[in-house]
């Protein structure tokens, strides 16, 4: 069984690619496992070892029971021929009762738990629920497992690791359809990791995620051809793809289209458009976005002329840093222009300079 199951990661790594496959293939099949078991890997060729699940190591359902962990190993098994575990589950037992049911269920269970850890900030809580439930065959788990290790939340960073288990959930059956949402979500977080590394997989990653129409694979992957990062260097089409994610309100793309229109960069320069651009990214909380709105209405560009609006708007960025926002804040305080003259205010607001970062600065921080 265990060569079959070292021959079904092998087929589906070497279909979607993927550099160093031996590597990657030992990973996949003991990646779940107690790692002294595993004989393709020494102890210093990953950095995940102390986060994966001994083979000794009890598994308990959420009212503390423990399962069956001989029919969690084969649960998971059935994941890599093609045999769904609710299917074999719902087949007639006649000892089946309320403990197939828990077990059935169980990995699902450890999902909602995983979750609900995450969102009170119990990250580590959520990263072993994800886990346990991982262990169990939920491509869920395996997925928010998979975006731990590609960020190194919760556990060391191990994009190797990460590949292999989105692999492994990605070859469940049915799986794309389910849960395509999830699949280009992690897609995401894998082709970030893998600019970050440097690799060209982040094309290919960003592109499927970006292909299923999430947003923010979307700009990236506009930025990709910004640049000439990995493909072939084309500000037509990384205006496509920051349009596309602009349409579902992603702020960064809206800042850069916004900068297009205003500088006239492959597109009709455009005072009206930019200024709206600029406000929907600012309402979303682009902090740059905000100073722009501010100075459209403090200079009458792409807007009627509002000095109380402009001020409201340089304010809003100066709380949040933007150095130039500060310097008109203190100016419009110390002239009263759209706001009370106050020159006390006015030299606080001029000694408080150095708070944040310029505009340049703020929009690298808010584009990371």
């Amino acid at each position: 069984m265990r060569e079959e199951l070292v021959e079904a990661s092998s087929s589906s790594l070497r279909n979607h690619r993927i550099s160093k496959s031996t590597t990657v293939v030992g990973r996949t099949a003991c990646l779940l496992e107690e790692p002294g078991r595993c004989p393709e890997r020494s102890p210093k060729r990953s950095n995940a070892r102390q986060n994966m699940i001994p083979r000794n190591q009890a598994l308990k359902r959420p009212n503390g029971t423990v399962i069956d962990t001989g029919r969690a190993k084969r649960l998971r098994l059935m994941g890599f021929h093609g045999i769904s575990e609710y299917e074999e589950a719902v087949a007639p037992r006649e000892s089946a009762g309320d403990q197939t049911k828990a077990e059935v269920f169980a990995s699902e269970a450890f999902y909602e738990r995983g979750v609900i850890a995450v969102k009170e900030e119990r990250r580590a809580d959520g990263f072993e629920c994800f886990r346990g439930g991982a262990a169990l065959g939920s491509a869920r788990c395996m997925l928010e497992l998979a975006a731990c290790f590609a960020e190194g939340d919760s556990c060391p960073q191990d994009v190797i690791a990460a590949v292999a288990l989105f692999n492994q959930a990605h070859n469940l059956p049915g799986f794309a359809e389910v849960l395509g949402a999830e699949l280009a979500r992690v897609q995401y977080k894998l082709g970030k990791s893998a600019f970050d590394a440097g690799s060209i997989k982040a094309v290919e990653f960003l592109t499927a995620a970006a292909d299923y129409g999430h947003p923010g694979a979307q700009y990236e992957l506009g930025t990709l051809h910004e640049l000439g990062w990995g493909v072939e260097r084309n500000m037509d089409e990384a205006i496509v793809w920051w349009g596309k994610a602009a349409d579902q309100n992603d702020l960064l793309a809206l800042y850069k289209l916004g900068e297009c229109h205003r500088d006239g960069k492959r597109v009709a320069r455009d005072s009206a458009k930019a200024a709206a651009l600029f406000s929907r990214a600012a309402e979303l909380g682009h902090v740059s976005a905000g100073f722009e709105v501010g100075w459209c209405y403090f200079t009458g560009w792409g807007v009627a002329r509002d000095f109380a609006e402009a001020f409201r708007w340089f304010r809003k960025a100066a709380e949040q840093g933007d150095r130039t926002a500060q310097s008109l804040v203190a100016y419009c305080y110390r002239s009263g222009t759209g706001v009370t003259k106050n020159v006390e205010k006015g030299l606080a607001w001029s000694k408080g300079r150095g708070k944040g970062g310029s505009v340049r600065e703020q929009r690298t921080m808010t584009e990371c």
